[in-house]
């Protein structure tokens, strides 16, 4: 079994602190422990799917183009490039001279953070403090942005819309109905993009890093424990 190394965008899967009164990995990290052996033991990737997740990742290159517009960064492609070290790893989106940044895809403007002044989600602020660790990089951006639905997802959202009213496809002014919905094209560029600059902390890296420590000690002792898992131990 390989040693343990958090992905950058599971970092914060393992940083939550146990139950007050209780000590070693809170049930939340062991749950991703557990799982990620069970990625090991059958040597197959842990999927998952949502509507949500469909969205992010298939926005994803129009979320890299309306960043580096809104940033005048001019011409930019995803990073394709993979970091690798001793706790941790992971592929920024977009890695620059001295900034890394992660670009996230609102589902739409109801989850998109237009008023939020600080992170909203802590987990995605570790997720930088790690792309810096890895990178060498001293600043970050977090960026969430808000793009037009892709057409297959759109087609899938009509679907939805059809099952639920009970028809076999949508009349076109209700299709157009969930068109609008998606579409934010037309707006300016300051409602439809929000960017919060993630300061380098090596504290919080240290305390990511002790907790990838305690991951590997949970699992040394589950390997040496569990007879399920004991008869694979290399």
């Amino acid at each position: 079994m390989k040693k343990f190394k958090i992905r950058a965008s599971k970092a914060g899967a393992i940083m939550t602190n146990p139950r007050k009164g209780h000590t070693g990995l809170s049930k939340t990290s062991q749950s991703f422990v557990f799982q990620w052996i069970k990625e090991q033991i059958y040597n197959r990737p842990y999927e998952f799917y949502s509507k949500y997740t469909d969205r992010g990742n298939a926005s994803e290159e129009a979320g890299i183009k309306l960043i580096a517009k809104f940033l005048n960064l001019g011409y930019i492609i995803k990073n394709e490039e993979y970091f690798e070290n001793e706790y941790f790893t992971g592929t920024p989106d977009i890695i620059l001279s001295d900034t890394v940044i992660d670009v996230k895809c609102s589902w739409d403007c109801f989850t998109f953070p237009l008023f939020e002044t600080t992170t909203p989600n802590p987990d995605h602020a570790d997720q930088l403090q790690v792309y810096m660790e890895l990178t060498g990089k001293e600043k970050a951006i977090l960026a969430y942005t808000l793009n037009d639905m892709p057409g297959h997802l759109l087609e899938r959202e009509a679907r939805y819309k059809a099952n639920d009213l009970g028809l076999v496809e949508l009349e076109p002014e209700q299709e157009q109905e969930v068109i609008a919905r998606h579409t934010y094209s037309n707006l300016p560029y300051n409602l439809r993009v929000k960017t919060f600059p993630i300061k380098k902390d090596p504290e919080r890296i240290e305390q990511i890093k002790n907790r990838v420590i305690e991951c590997r000690e949970f699992i040394t002792d589950l390997m040496d424990s569990a007879p399920v898992v004991k008869s694979i131990k290399p």
